[in-house]
């Protein structure tokens, strides 16, 4: 009985991975054996628990810990998506406010202080050697149109005499009808009449530093002209009377082909040339006080700017037809002084402006007189020009003759 008891426990002890007893099979140690492995099982039952407890202890933390991270992560994505809209919403709205700060409200701004290259940098109908169509003028009288052909180089230079009685009669048919002029018409027997509205324009220094005036009419400035009609006609004229009153006959074939014809041509170059240095000055200023059409898209945004209205009465007193020829680069440069300096409205924006306005006033006034600038600059080129080449002439006038004769005499 105890041997079997104690094979039975021995079996049990095996299956649960216990030590075998190590008491004798006998009765009496069947009181010790089960004492022995109750102990046993109690410490094996004891360790299974508290492996177990860790083990889900261990997990449930693990599982704790790791909701947490994906809460802590998906405020995270939340607060910085929140953040980037912030973010977005507030970059938005100051670059809103900065456009609203720096907008050009002003087209004159835009347009004024960048179109003022140049409108015509000479006046393509005037001088010898001008266009070789000429400009379609107003009132003009075909002998005035002759004279004037001939004097731009169009048509051939008939006899001196001829040309001197014909200039004659198309001045005093054209320009004469005032004054002396016109009882000196009427002496040499022509007939004095003003087909021209400029009385005596192509005579008056006016017509070039002023522009044409019209007969009767107080002395104006007048920054702008016209490629055609009768300031054309005004402003030919007396471009003429200037540099070339007389050319000489031009000569046949015949003689053109001869020797001497030959050096005429040669000494012919050299004449026009210098005339064309001569009066360079007075056709560029020509070109800069004429109406260019390519102001006029530019004039029509100056006139949507808070300054349109006043620059709409401007351009009508000032160039009536404006509208239709545009206005010259001079007009232009005025402009944008005189709407600074007479507009009183304009001052009084400038007065309850914004810093940031009145900075962009300035800088548009700093581009304005860059250009001014480099405009001067270029009139002093002009004006060295001009000096050297009236040096040259005092040289060749003093020192020609005197070379001529120092040659011959090393020539011998």
């Amino acid at each position: 009985m105890c041997k079997n008891f104690t094979l039975k426990l021995t079996a049990l002890a095996i299956t649960l991975g216990l030590a075998q007893p190590a008491h004798a099979i006998c009765d009496g140690c069947v009181v010790g054996a089960i004492e022995q492995a109750a102990i046993t099982l109690g410490q094996a039952i004891t360790t299974a628990a508290t492996t177990a407890a860790t083990t889900i202890n261990t997990e449930i933390t693990a599982a704790i810990k790791g909701s947490a991270a994906v809460q802590a992560q998906a405020i995270a994505d939340a607060s910085s998506s929140t953040n980037d809209a912030i973010g977005h919403a507030v970059a938005t709205q100051r670059r809103a406010a900065a456009a609203d700060r720096y907008r050009q409200t002003d087209p004159c701004g835009i347009y004024g202080s960048t179109v003022l290259s140049t409108a015509s940098a000479a006046y393509s109908g005037a001088g010898r050697g001008g266009a070789r169509t000429a400009p379609v003028d107003g009132n003009i009288s075909p002998l005035m149109q002759r004279t004037l052909d001939v004097a731009e180089g169009r048509a051939p230079a008939p006899d001196a005499a001829l040309q001197a009685a014909t200039s004659a009669q198309a001045g005093c048919e054209t320009f004469g009808n005032g004054g002396l002029r016109a009882r000196l018409c009427n002496t040499a027997g022509l007939s004095p009449r003003s087909s021209n509205p400029n009385e005596d324009g192509d005579i008056r220094a006016a017509t070039l530093v002023d522009g044409p005036q019209g007969t009767g009419k107080p002395l104006s400035k007048r920054r702008t002209i016209t490629t055609d009609g009768d300031d054309s006609t005004a402003v030919r004229a007396l471009l003429r009377n200037i540099v070339s009153p007389l050319q000489l006959r031009d000569l046949t074939q015949v003689e053109a082909s001869s020797t001497e014809g030959r050096k005429y041509m040669a000494l012919k170059d050299s004449y026009d040339a210098r005339l064309s240095m001569a009066e360079h000055p007075l056709t560029r200023h020509i070109g800069l006080i004429t109406a260019d059409p390519s102001s006029l898209p530019g004039l029509q945004a100056m006139l949507q700017g808070v300054q349109g209205a006043w620059i709409a009465q401007y351009l009508d007193q000032r160039v009536p037809g404006w509208r239709r020829t545009g206005v010259s680069a001079d007009e232009l440069a005025n402009l944008e002084v005189r709407r600074r300096t007479d507009d009183v409205g304009y001052q009084q924006r400038m007065v309850a402006a914004s810093p940031e306005e009145v900075q962009r006033e300035q800088l548009q006034v700093a581009i304005l007189l860059a250009k001014q600038g480099q405009q001067t600059r270029e009139d002093l080129r002009e004006i060295q020009l001009s000096l050297g080449h009236i040096a040259a002439i005092q040289t060749r006038t003093e020192m020609t003759s005197q070379m001529v004769a120092q040659h011959k005499a090393a020539a011998r």
